[in-house]
Parts: structure tokens; sequence; C-alpha cells
């Protein structure tokens, strides 16, 4: 690791491990425990083994060709007149005290690395003159200088070891050097600057050389791979196997997808912990008889459930490995790894939680010596090159103040701070205890991380442990991440703002009026088109009263629901139109749907009548069908004047059901002042041009289309109805043939097209709009990159279409999803926590839709309408209430909204949720079903969920559909 925190300094000799030490060797003391035997030394000539930590090093540079995630840097600045020959020597002198410092690693004939010692090195040693730098920032010169001397080594060429002098006066210099974790680790940086300024004192004559040392590197790794060949080995597995058992990975809320290939650029925000903090901390732990260390990796162990909503979480810990006294003077890879696990409920203390924690750190450390990488040979750790086995944050502690050895001559030396440049881990937390205070360094991968959401974590974690301190029996998912201000920060995002172009009244009137201004400006500019019918404002205008008239006497009256079940068709506007003209709401029924789950829905409204086609009657129960088809003539017979109308802007408009996550469709009713409220916000977003042209691909049944058919009505334009089941050729000729300006589709469903072809061609004049599933934000940025605007549209059923809006730009980057934008006028935003707080920026949570245009609720489940529809306890009008949706997402930086997927695991397929328990009652239905089936599911541009049976050599697809009804082995 490139001068990671942890890296910059010696380990603090009285750290929170080594005290727990002590008193369990005291104990031991107590108990008679005889002395352990020393370890013994190689026969002379004898090739050493390489050890556990180095073997396993070996293989991940392997994987990594080039990476200088393993390479150790330190550096020291000294002061007063420096002998660079004979610093060099000395260096040459410390490689010869120091085995690890001439060995390397050549490949045997089987491919397993071997260890190879040479007899004698002469360390790379770079000289950097102050040269032209002079005058200018030297240490910023310097610096560079360093952070540049960072380059990877090849294991099979000794020494893994090199320095850079780089000069910044002419008593004053810079002594940067670096080397290979293989062959060292962070104890051993001090050893090599003590024995490196003991050597060069002999060389100067100011000093004598230091004894010799009693084992080396080798006599370790022979000595322990002996040891743990016996019981005390099996013992320690035994505890891991069990402390372990199931720990899931930690899902941290990274800026950007995790790559498949673990990075290895790093980068370091450094906090400060005010005095007064750390002594309150101090004396938390003393009352708790627990540890400064304990205490703060409580607090990081809050800080990762809170911003992860994992109650499980587990941190990698280093310990020196250095139990037995001969081994303190050594350089060489001896550091371990511990996994300490915390499992935390929502109502814990954090006074419980530093008490499970000071068990289990103990617990960990009288079975440290079992080798890390031992520990995930014995556990089978699923490989995973994205990311480190059994933890992915780490935390340590250590103390980096004072002298950086004693060097002779007058010599100064003081240690030099490094810039974090690499990393192994997603991220880590060092803290340093200095004379000046307590520092905390967060590290992090620099693919997975923004420096800004790193900094707000380590605010985070300040702020954690200044409440913790405070109010130690505060539970934990109640203990403050955010302050006053931010809080209200966030709070501020998710307020939707009316639209500058509202005026009084907009949504004062039913939904069927928004075609009134048309019919009197322009009312022979044409509304709807289906096939070669058109329908003028004034013919569409006119065909709604006369199905609105005869509904009334069929008894359809104010509140009443009227099934409709037909295809794309002129008529299904006008009978649109009607049923809200004759006081009615319409629940659209698609004839797609298996007839059973027809029926339910039907059994469930219970409508008045059911409006559909002698080909489709008998899919609707026990309901009362009036075929289209046989009353045409009926219709016909009625006036085209308007009747009187009936319904208000609070009666409802239309019931839609919805897939829900138990496969029970949930009847949305909502009202026509919260559409008229979406078509006002929506409408200042896209800012559609004025008798536009809409393509319109989807039911009626399904909310997403109610922004194209409405929309493009309520703007004078003229919608479009295409055949659902047309093929990208043929959409593609639509599109050019009637110069569409808008479209909305799902991703999948034009990614699907997208396939016979080009995406380009399948883009709009003026606007796509996406929405009802993820995309991925390449993929939209390349269309955005044609002439039509591209947006992501998020929202509900429940919260009337959409709540939010993203354009994509065509610069937009990365691999993940496409934000999903920021809250349309009428609308309210929330992310919120288990508690329903809101969430810090970049902290996942569940999203809740509010403000003035939710829906009414679920049709005749008044129980599952309060569980859902909440009272919203941050609106200011009294009664307001906001919905939850289910999903995860967080705020971004940017004050956008970021969807991260279900609570409940459902996954939405070309806009239609379902659940995942219904994909798997489905498959073992298929006949090449295995137990080890696995789902796989892309979003943006699949439009098929798969099972996939698990085999030795390979996956073998066994099933693929678009539903679990149609699912057949492939």
């Amino acid at each position: 690791m490139t001068a990671t925190p942890a890296d910059t300094a010696p380990p603090d000799r009285l750290s929170a491990q080594r005290q727990a030490l002590i008193a369990q060797r005291l104990r031991r003391a107590g108990a008679g425990t005889p002395a352990p035997a020393a370890i013994p030394r190689l026969p002379a000539g004898a090739a050493p083994p390489i050890s556990f930590a180095q073997e396993r090093l070996w293989f991940m540079e392997q994987l990594s060709a080039g990476t200088t995630a393993y390479v150790m840097r330190t550096a020291v600045r000294l002061r007063g007149r420096l002998d660079l020959d004979a610093l060099h020597l000395a260096l040459d002198d410390v490689a010869a005290r120091h085995d690890s410092l001439r060995t390397y690693f050549p490949a045997a004939d089987d491919g397993r690395p071997v260890v190879r010692i040479a007899e004698r090195v002469s360390v790379p040693f770079r000289v950097v003159p102050l040269g032209t730098h002079a005058g200018t920032d030297v240490l910023g010169w310097a610096r560079a200088v360093t952070t540049a001397d960072s380059g990877a080594f090849d294991l099979t060429r000794p020494p893994l070891l090199r320095a850079t002098v780089v000069e910044i006066g002419p008593d004053d210099h810079v002594v940067h050097v670096a080397m290979h974790h293989i062959v060292s680790d962070g104890w051993s940086r001090p050893v090599l600057l003590g024995d490196w300024a003991a050597l060069y004192a002999a060389r100067t004559g100011l000093g004598a050389s230091p004894e010799p040392l009693p084992v080396q590197y080798g006599d370790y790794a022979d000595w322990q791979r002996r040891r743990l060949s016996g019981a005390a080995a099996e013992r320690d597995l035994t505890y891991w196997r069990q402390e372990l058992a199931g720990l899931p990975p930690i899902e941290l809320p990274t800026d950007r997808p995790r790559p498949a290939q673990q990075g290895a650029d790093g980068a370091g925000h450094k906090i400060r912990l005010p005095d007064e903090l750390v002594e309150a901390l101090r004396r938390l732990g003393r009352e708790h008889g627990a540890t400064l260390y304990m205490t703060l990796l409580a607090g990081l162990h809050t800080l990762l459930y809170r911003v992860t909503g994992q109650r499980d979480v587990a941190v990698g810990s280093p310990v020196a490995g250095r139990l037995r006294p001969e081994l303190e003077r050594l350089v060489g890879l001896f550091v371990n790894m511990l996994t300490l696990r915390a499992g935390i409920r929502p109502d814990m203390t954090f006074a419980e939680l530093l008490a499970q924690t000071r068990e289990r750190v103990l617990a960990a450390l009288g079975h440290q010596e079992l080798p890390f990488e031992r520990l995930v040979q014995d556990l089978n750790v699923e490989r995973d090159t994205s990311r480190s086995p059994l933890f992915q944050v780490l935390f340590g502690m250590h103390n980096s103040e004072g002298p950086a050895g004693a060097w002779p001559g007058g010599l100064t030396a003081l240690r030099y701070g490094l810039q974090v440049t690499s990393t192994r881990h997603d991220l880590s937390l060092y803290v340093d205890d200095r004379a000046d205070g307590m520092w905390g360094v967060f590290g992090y991968r620099t693919d997975l991380f923004d420096a800004g959401t790193v900094a707000r974590l380590a605010t985070g974690y300040r702020r954690l442990l200044a409440a913790a301190a405070a109010r130690p029996d505060t539970p934990l998912a109640d203990l403050d991440l955010m302050d006053r201000a931010e809080r209200s920060a966030v709070l501020r995002l998710g307020a939707g703002p009316r639209p500058a172009s509202a005026r009084p009244g907009d949504d004062a009137g039913t939904l069927d009026a928004v075609i009134a201004p048309h019919v009197a400006a322009t009312p022979d500019a044409p509304a709807v088109v289906s096939g070669e019918t058109t329908l003028t404002y004034r013919a569409l205008d006119a065909g709604a009263n006369r199905v609105a008239a005869w509904l009334r006497g069929r008894g359809v009256g104010r509140g009443s629901l009227v099934g409709v079940c037909l295809e794309q068709a002129p008529e299904l506007a006008t009978v649109l139109l009607g049923v809200l003209r004759a006081g009615g709401a319409y629940v659209p029924l698609d004839a797609e749907q298996p007839a059973a789950r027809l029926a339910s829905m039907v059994d469930d409204a219970r409508p008045t009548l059911v409006l559909t086609t002698t080909e489709l009657a008998g899919r609707f129960g026990a309901a009362p069908v009036v075929c289209l088809d046989r009353v045409r003539e009926q219709i016909a017979q009625h006036g085209a004047a308007p009747p009187d109308p009936v319904a208000g802007p609070d009666d409802l408009a239309y019931v839609i059901y919805t897939s829900g996550s138990t496969g029970r469709p949930k009847g949305v009713a909502v009202a026509h002042r919260q559409v008229r409220r979406y078509l006002d916000g929506v409408g200042a977003r896209f800012e559609p041009a004025p008798g536009a042209r809409w393509a319109l691909l989807q039911s009626l049944s399904f909310d997403f289309a109610v922004t194209v058919f409405y929309l493009g009505l309520a703007t004078g334009g003229c919608v479009h109805l295409v055949p659902r089941r047309c093929t990208g050729d043929e959409l593609a000729a639509y599109l050019r043939q009637h110069h569409v300006d808008y479209l909305k589709m799902t991703p999948s469903h034009l990614a699907a097209l997208a396939t016979e072809v080009p995406a380009t061609a399948l883009t709009p004049a003026r606007a796509l709009i996406l929405g009802g599933e993820a995309s991925r934000l390449d993929w939209a940025a390349e269309l955005a990159a044609g002439p039509a605007a591209v947006f992501n549209h998020y929202g509900p059923t429940e919260a009337t279409v959409g709540i939010t809006v993203q354009r994509v730009e065509p610069s937009a980057g990365g691999s993940g999803a496409t934000p999903i934008g920021v809250p349309l006028p009428h609308a309210r935003v929330y992310v919120l926590d288990e508690r329903l707080r809101p969430v810090p920026i970049g902290v996942p949570g569940e999203i809740y839709a509010g403000g003035d245009r939710l829906a009414r609720g679920y049709l005749g489940r008044p129980a599952l309408t309060a569980e859902r529809f909440r009272p919203d306890p941050y609106a200011d009008e009294p009664g307001a209430r906001m919905y939850a949706t289910g999903d995860l997402g967080r705020w971004r930086a940017d004050g956008s909204l970021e969807f991260l997927g279900r609570r409940d695991g459902q996954v939405k397929v070309r806009g239609t949720g379902s659940s995942w328990a219904r994909w798997r009652r489905r498959w073992p239905r298929v006949p090449a079903w295995a137990r080890r089936s696995r789902c796989c599911a892309a979003t943006g541009s699949s439009a098929t969920c798969s099972a996939y049976r698990a085999r030795p050599s390979r996956a073998t697809r066994i099933c693929a559909a678009s539903s679990p009804r149609r699912c057949r082995s492939t």
C-alpha cells in the first residue's frame, strides 16, 4: 500500500491491542504458564519457506500485475550536514542485516512461488538535487517527487527496496524509502529507520554497529508453518469459524459501481477530533472498561450501520503479529488482520455496543496468531476480485509523533508525512494520537468514492462520536448524524417548486376539461391518430360527450367505476374522456393480462360495468360487461352537446391496479386534481411545444401512459396510438413518417427494439422520456447525444405518475444508473431512515413521496392505505401525507436523486413490478430447474429475467422471460 495512513508511522507501542495482550500475559503468568520456547534457527543453507501472508500477497500481485497497492512508503526529513555516500552504504548494510530485504520470489516449475535470498544487494539510491527549484515551493516540489516514487516492484528481482533523497536545502533533505509489502509492514518502518541511523553512525565513525539479530524472517516463516499444523491452530480456527459464520459483505454507499477488478488508486481525508471530545471518549471508555481504541471502533461500527442500514457489519484491524520479543527488531511481513464483527439492533445503545465491542476485541486478540490467509482458506471464502475478503473497511490506531530515529552528527530527524496514493480496501480509518491532537485519516478507493463523499462520512463519524459521548444510553438509530443546518438543507433538496407558469385554477377543473381550450381555439386540429383514422379536437369532444350521455343512461354517475379494456384505437380516447364526463372514474384493464388476474381486478373494483369488445367479453368474471362493438349505434344516437358536469376536481379520475409485491393487485385511486397538478408540474419541466406529436405505445392500465395521453392533449398536441406489438423497424418507420416529437418508453423496451435498428432511429424529434425502471447512465448519455433531449422520469403510481425528472446530458459519464432527478412542482421527496428521519447526502434510505398530489389511497383497503400513506412530519400543511414507496435511493452531491433498488427485492421488467418470490415459485416447474439455480437481472438494456443452473464448469440458462407466467425452458 502506498502511503496509507497506517504506513506513515510506527504503531503505538501501547495500543489497545497491546494493552489487552499485557493483561492476557499477566493472567498466564499468574497461572504459572511457562514462557514459550524460542523460535529455532534454520540450518545453514536451508531454503526458508514462504509465509502464509507472503503467499497470499504474491498471489494477489499476480492477479494485478504492475499494481502499486502493495508498495509501502516512509520518509524522514534530515536537517544538518548529510554524507550521501555513507547514507547509501548504510542502507546497503541494512539490507545485509535483514534477509527479508534481500529476498525475492521466483516461480517454480509448478507455478508456485519460492523464496530466494540474495547474498548481497546494492539498494537503488537516487539523489534529486534542488537545482532550479530553489526559491520555489520546495516542500511541495519534494512532495511531488516522493509521491512519484511509488512505482511497482518486480518480485523476481531483488532488492524489493529503493530510496530517493530530495535536496530541499544545502543542509536539508527528505529521505524517501519505498518497499514492497511482501518483505515489510508498518512496524518495519521504524525498525528500518533505526537500523539505518545506527549503521550510518557506524559508517561515519560516530557509533557502533547494532548487535546481530537472533533470528531472521525465514526462521519465523518455518516456525509459523510448523506451529499452525497443531492443536493451537485448530482452536483458533474453531473460534473464527463460529465468529464469522454467515458474515455478509458490507455494501458501502459508493459513488460509482464496483468494477470487476479491485482498484488500487487511493486518496485520504484528514479530520481532527477536538481535545474535549477525545477526553470525553476516554472517560466513556474507562466507565465501561474499554480502551479508546475500542470506543473509536464502536463509533466506526455505528457509522457503517447508519450509512448502509446493515445490522451485521465487520471491520478489519491490523495487529503487529510480533508476540515474541525476538521478532520485534526484524524487518518483515508479520502484520496480521483481525475481522472484528458487530451485531447491531436499532434500539441498541452505544454503551451496549461498546460492551459488545470490548468483548469481541479481547476474544479476537486471544486468537490473533492464526494468519488471516489461513483463515480465508479455511472458510472457503468465495473469490471476488472486486473486493477484499471478509471485510472491506479497515480500522487502526497508532502514534506517529516523535523523532524518526537517533541520527548522529548533529542531524535532526523529523517524520515527513506522505500523501495517500494507494489502498487495498474500500475505506480505511487510521487514528493518529499526536502531541497536537487526535487526527483521523479516512483512506478510500478513488474508483469508488468522490472526495466530497468521504469528507461527509468523516464529518458524520465525528458527529456520531460526539453524540455517543454525550448520550451513551441513546439508541444507535437516534444518534445525530446531521446537525440542524444539514438536515434543513437535505429537506430543501426534496421540496419541489411551483412552476413559474402556474396560473390560478390550473388544477381546479376535471381531467377531461384539458381539451376544452383546444376545442375552442383549434377544433379542426388533429387530437388522436390510430392507423388511418384521425380524430380532431372537435370530433374527440363530441365523441366523449356522446359516450358520457350514453353512460349516464346506463347508471354511471359521480363516483361510479367503469372498467375499460380496449385496444389502441380512437375509440379508446373517446371512452376515457366520456367516462370522466359522465362523472365516473375509469379502471383501465390490460387485455394481455391473464384472465384470472383480470377477473381478480374486476372483483376487487366492482365496477358499474366493463366496456370492452366481443372478443374479450368472457374474461371479467361476473361483472356486467358491455361490448362496444355492439352498441356503437346506440352511442351515436346521443347528442354531441356536453352533459351537465357532476364531478369535481376532488372526485376520482381513475383507479389503476399495480402488481404489488405479493402478487395481489392493488387499486390506486387518483383524483382529477392530482392528475391536473401532475400535468402542470411535468409540463413545466418538459416544456412541450404546442401542437406537437406524441406517440403512445403503452396500455392505459399502466400510468406510465398518462404522461403522453393527457399532456399531449393538454398542450393541443396530437396523440398517436401506436400498436403495442410493433417491431423496432416498424416503430422507427412510424416515428419518421409521422414526425413524432415526443416518445415515452421503458429502457428495456427501447433496448429490446434497438437490437433490430439503431437506437438513434427510435428517438423522436424533440424529447425521449425514459421511465418505469432504472437505466444505465452511459447508455442514456449516448441517446442524449442525438437531436432529442432525454429525460429520466421517476415516480410510483401512488404519487400520480411521477415525482422527479432528470435531463440526461450527452457528457454524462459512468456505468451506474441514471439519476432520477429533482422533484417536480407540487411534489415533495424525502429519503428517510427506518426511524423516518432524513439521511445525509450520499446515504441510502427509503424514498417517500409527499406533496399535494398523492393518490387518495388503495381502493377498498383502508388498512393498507394507512400503512403506506403516512402523516408527513415535515410538511407545514395540516393533514399532509407522505407515501412510502418501498424504493431505496439517496441524494447525490449535485442535488439529484439516485434510485438504488427495492427494499422488498422486487424487480421491474418493462416497467411492471414483479417480486422475486413469484419468479422463484415459477422456476421449479421448469424441467431444467436445479437446486443451485441463480437469477440474473440487468437494468437499462435487458428485457427479460433469466434463471441459470450452476454447474462446476459453466452456467446454463434454463429460463428467460419478461414475466413469471411466461417462463419456459430455453
